[in-house]
């Protein structure tokens, strides 16, 4: 998938360490619901971001900014809003491949 492919090279090149590439790809591709961390990075909430993120992910709060701005959906982050209704899409779509039966890959 091309668009998998982007994302990892987008995390890999930003500088957003390896243990967080596995959460953003769920997120953006699946709408999977993040971790207090990253949903906190999503929502644009640095307070909490500084509260919740390891000492790893603390040091590089700009390399998370960075492959946002730079490479994901600008509409599956910057606010609590823009992420629940991100989430919410995708459910909903999976929602409706199930009744359909159709094949979600």
């Amino acid at each position: 998938m091309k668009e998998k492919a982007f994302y990892r090279q987008g995390l890999a090149t930003s500088g957003v360490p390896r243990h967080m590439h596995n959460g953003y790809l769920r997120y953006i591709l699946e709408g999977t619901q993040p971790g207090d961390f990253l949903m906190a990075i999503l929502s644009n909430d640095l307070k909490e971001a500084c509260a919740r993120g390891d000492l790893e992910n603390q040091q590089v709060l700009y390399q998370h900014v960075y492959f946002l701005y730079h490479f994901a959906p600008s509409n599956c982050w910057g606010s609590p809003e823009a992420v629940k209704s991100w989430i919410e899409s995708h459910q909903i779509r999976r929602m409706g491949m199930e009744e359909t039966g159709a094949d979600p890959s």
